[in-house]
């Protein structure tokens, strides 16, 4: 696709009300450490968003500088930024949508 028509995509969502209007790209960094980063921040949501808690939702899913490491920390963190993870725009969080996205 070309970067034209992605612009242009974008900003019809924005418009349209489809994508959040104010998101900083730090809220998107779960674990802390500076970074967005599919591997840690990411994975991070999925497991969330599959159900998974305590240690099973951060065991080898954070970055080495993380700074966020206490699990229910982490899970409260995603819960408190439905708006900003809902990344199809449909009200709700869901790994198979939001956590592909």
């Amino acid at each position: 696709m070309h970067y034209k028509a992605i612009i242009f995509s974008i900003s019809a969502c924005l418009l349209l009300g489809l994508l959040p209007s104010k998101v900083t790209a730090s809220e998107y960094d779960i674990d802390g450490n500076g970074e967005e980063d599919a591997l840690t921040d990411g994975l991070l949501f999925l497991r969330h968003e599959f159900g998974l808690t305590g240690t099973t939702l951060t065991t080898g899913a954070l970055a080495s500088d993380a700074t966020a490491n206490n699990p229910e920390s982490i899970a409260n963190y995603i819960d408190q930024r439905t708006t900003v993870f809902d990344l199809d725009g449909n009200g709700s969080t869901d790994a198979l949508t939001d956590g592909l996205l």
